[in-house]
């Protein structure tokens, strides 16, 4: 199979170098199977790094079978006393840029929860770093998770490119910002994600923060 995929690649206008068996790239523990042209990716060293900054302080919280409270929206901190010291500051922010690291190459199920994270680097809460340790008990109790590749090609030899996005509306309970993220797939193998704040506020919700009842005009 292998040699009719590399065959079919070389008829597209992508240019490329075959080169030998590629074991380990970026952090990245990198598994083929070249009968049936798939593979998995993951990222045990980065893993292995959060256990050993956070495997004692999670080690007797409970298992989670999701990265994240559902419906978990960070609030900033209305003043600096809600914020926790400057020691859990510095490991939160620790913990968050770990965290990213796993979304950029094997783990996009949890971009959604690390964006949210991200947006308390310096000014977290209790709260805040909370949800950054069930995150991590999250990551810790699924290391050996990582991205399968799994390449499906149509019997014509014919490339599929797919692409899913969506957004809430006015999700951001601060600024009123919706929050958007999209996945692509191209035959069927993930290869670009993203979860963000979108810059413009939505026009209903803008509407309310004005205090203008924009029905009844």
């Amino acid at each position: 199979m292998i040699d009719r995929f590399l065959k079919e690649f070389k008829k597209s206008e992508f240019k490329y170098t075959l080169g030998g068996d590629l074991n380990d790239h970026l952090s990245c523990n990198i598994q083929m199977d070249p009968d049936t042209v798939t593979g998995w990716i993951g990222q045990p060293h980065m893993v292995k790094k959060i256990d050993k900054t956070f495997g004692k302080e999670v080690a007797n919280i409970q298992n989670y079978t999701a990265p994240g409270t559902p419906g978990f929206k960070l609030a900033k901190a209305s003043d600096e006393s809600e914020m926790i010291d400057d020691n859990l500051q510095s490991r939160f922010h620790t913990g968050a840029g770990q965290l990213m690291l796993l979304i950029m190459h094997s783990r996009p199920n949890l971009m959604s929860v690390v964006r949210e994270l991200s947006k308390a680097l310096g000014k977290a809460t209790e709260a805040t770093y909370k949800e950054l340790l069930h995150c991590v008990k999250f990551v810790l109790g699924a290391q050996f998770k990582g991205l399968k590749l799994s390449p499906m090609m149509g019997p014509d030899g014919l490339w599929s490119l797919e692409v899913y996005s969506d957004s809430n509306w006015s999700g951001d309970p601060d600024d009123r910002k919706s929050v958007g993220c999209y996945i692509i797939f191209l035959i069927g193998v993930p290869i670009a994600w993203k979860s963000r704040s979108q810059k413009v506020v939505p026009y209903l919700a803008a509407s309310t923060l004005c205090g203008t009842d924009h029905m009844s005009s």
